[in-house]
């Protein structure tokens, strides 16, 4: 892994940034480049509750969101490697309630690496029109190898249970719906996102009796940015409506 840069900020900062990201997702990486963005649902201390996965699907970028303190450690490294391996920053999407808990983690061994020269390349970092026409091509081609990685990924899991009903979620939400209905339903977490479909996700819509889309983007549930307090009292109202 060659030297890196991380980047960290409130869901109002990628804003501020968005000119630079958008250029970055067509130039590709040198080194690995990661965004942290904080966002905040609910709105506890910030001045929306803007939501910004939606940036990595506008970038056509890969994205992605820790459950709990364990996979924010783990996602660093796993979305540095995503970014070398497939030329393309990459969004890490934690929440106020990840960034506000603390937990024992399990640490890994540091690794050393040489340092990685700058080759100049016009034709990949001087973003004037001609030269972005063609990254265009690059940009759609990678978000095509990004999705086959999605689909291979441990980053995506289903935890198989009672097959009546299916849990499609990911990040802080993964936790508030194992502890409630684990024992008895089908969890399916998506850690890591991208703008394309999630032909797991539909895998297990088609081999579970109903789905709930828990905070997610997606095509499956036609819902954006649902909280998971909705989805389990549909879940419930549902149940009781039987």
């Amino acid at each position: 892994m060659a030297p890196v840069s991380l980047a960290a900020m409130k869901m109002v900062g990628v804003n501020v940034a968005a000119d630079p990201l958008f250029s970055f997702a067509y130039s590709g990486v040198n080194g690995g480049m990661i965004l942290v963005s904080a966002d905040d649902p609910g709105c506890h201390s910030s001045q929306n509750e803007q939501d910004n996965r939606h940036y990595a699907k506008f970038a056509k970028i890969a994205m992605v969101e820790p459950s709990d303190s364990q996979e924010a450690k783990d996602m660093v490294k796993i979305a540095l490697e995503i970014s070398e391996q497939f030329d393309t920053p990459v969004i890490m999407r934690i929440t106020t309630r990840i960034c506000h808990s603390k937990s024992i983690v399990e640490l890994g061994c540091r690794e050393e690496t040489a340092k990685k020269p700058y080759a100049r390349d016009i034709q990949k970092y001087d973003l004037v029109p001609a030269t972005a026409r063609k990254r265009r091509v690059v940009v759609e081609e990678r978000l095509r190898k990004l999705a086959i990685f999605a689909e291979l990924t441990d980053l995506n899991r289903i935890e198989w249970n009672d097959r009546k009903i299916g849990i499609v979620t990911s990040g802080n939400r993964l936790s508030i719906c194992a502890g409630s209905i684990r024992s008895r339903r089908i969890l399916s977490e998506t850690g890591l996102y991208l703008s394309v479909a999630d032909r797991k996700n539909q895998g297990l819509c088609r081999r579970s009796g109903n789905s709930l889309c828990c905070g997610r983007i997606g095509a499956l549930s036609g819902r954006t940015n649902e909280s998971s307090r909705d989805c389990l009292h549909r879940q419930r109202k549902s149940s009781d409506d039987r």
